[in-house]
């Protein structure tokens, strides 16, 4: 509601100013304790008798609509309580989207750390696994040192007096090594090689004869007539023996081809040697090439030694001793366990004898490919013949399942 007020400051005996207003609001003036006199409106100040001191004063209001403005607090009133129920409402708003959020970070810090806690479970066993893993390669990296340091130390006693001592280790070469211990050290090894490419060959060609053997028989049963009663449990053995001399086969041509190309790096290595003075010391170029032929010969070494002592493919093959499913007119009497090759294991093929330099290096190399070759042919023969047992095996279902059905009819005729 407008409203004007002109108002002049009251100056008081003290100096205080009071604010006064005119008629409509006695209780005013009668809270300032003044009495004051009748204004003349068309004079700007009022006469010289006013009390206490009042030196000047107007006053001019318009009339009041007391019941406009009782509205208009009404209505600030409820604007301000509109506010407050706002208010009210996004406090609590805001506090329930605190209790959720701290409700949601309680269960991702649950999370968390049961992840955690699945993460340590997962990396103890890793751990454990790990350690088991690292502990067993050791123990196999401990028994492999223990051995060729006894092959070593077994061949150093074994040289002659010139040898010199220092040459403990076929490739250990300081830095002061001369081409004649080189020379020394490449002759050992390629003896080393040498005696196991003879092992390699002779325990291949007995697998060649064992091979031929087994074909042999696959030949004798594809042959049989298909209402001869055949022991399902001896073909099954019988199988098994061979896909275990195969086996053993394929190493065997691995080990040999890898046993040929070793030697044939050393060999070219000990020529390089012969080439130079006795006493002259290596070439850091010479020095490089001996290194990469150290890790040949090493790797080729522990192949080899897994294939003779891990594996054991000549006394692991168990032979078909039943025999019953071959006719007596068709069969072979006696075991077939008379092929015996545990002669050809008897030594060591590990144990640091140095053989004779005078073998026939190249029959044996001769002798692997050749066996290799066998075998590659020998295990086509042998899928055609599996494919023939199955021919067999499938034949041999029906014409039972037709002799039960006949025989039921029979038993239903009578």
């Amino acid at each position: 509601m407008d409203r004007t007020v002109t108002l002049f400051c009251l100056n008081l005996p003290h100096g205080a100013a009071i604010e006064l207003v005119d008629d409509p609001m006695k209780h005013l003036r009668e809270a300032a304790g003044l009495q004051m006199p009748a204004f003349d409106k068309a004079s700007p100040l009022p006469s010289a008798n006013t009390p206490n001191g009042v030196v000047g004063i107007r006053f001019q209001f318009p009339e009041r609509d007391l019941v406009s403005e009782v509205r208009y607090l009404e209505e600030e009133l409820a604007k301000l309580n509109i506010e407050r129920m706002q208010v009210e409402v996004e406090l609590k708003e805001s506090k329930e989207r605190y209790h959720e959020q701290a409700i949601e970070h309680r269960n991702e810090i649950a999370r968390l750390k049961e992840d955690a806690a699945d993460r340590e479970k997962q990396l103890t066993r890793n751990l454990n696994i790990l350690e088991k893993k690292l502990i067993r390669n050791l123990n196999i990296l401990q028994t492999e040192k223990s051995a060729t340091q006894k092959e070593l130390d077994e061949v150093k006693s074994q040289k002659s007096e010139g040898v010199d001592p220092l040459v403990i280790d076929p490739f250990g070469l300081g830095l002061g090594a001369s081409a004649q211990q080189a020379t020394w050290a490449l002759e050992a090894c390629i003896e080393d090689t040498d005696r196991r490419m003879d092992e390699t060959g002779k325990i291949g060609t007995a697998l060649v004869q064992k091979r031929s053997e087994l074909s042999e028989r696959l030949d004798e049963m594809a042959q049989l007539p298909p209402e001869e009663e055949l022991s399902l449990d001896a073909i099954r053995a019988l199988e098994a023996d061979m896909e275990e001399v195969e086996r053993h086969m394929e190493e065997a041509g691995k080990i040999g081809t890898a046993l040929i190309q070793n030697r044939n790096q050393l060999s070219k290595r000990l020529g390089e040697m012969a080439r130079l003075p006795p006493e002259e010391e290596l070439t850091p170029e010479l020095r490089k090439r001996f290194a990469d032929a150290e890790k040949d010969y090493n790797e080729v070494t522990r192949q080899s030694a897994r294939f003779f002592h891990t594996n054991q493919p000549i006394s692991s093959i168990k032979v078909v001793q039943d025999l019953e499913y071959l006719p007596q007119e068709r069969g072979r009497k006696g075991s077939a366990s008379s092929w015996d090759f545990e002669r050809l294991a008897n030594a060591s093929p590990t144990r640091p004898i140095v053989p004779n330099r005078k073998l026939a290096v190249n029959n044996r190399v001769e002798d692997i490919e050749f066996a290799a070759e066998i075998s590659s042919s020998l295990l086509t023969q042998v899928r055609n013949l599996q494919g023939q047992l199955s021919e067999k095996d499938e034949e041999l279902r029906e014409l039972r399942a037709e002799n039960s059905r006949l025989e039921t009819q029979a038993r239903a005729v009578q």
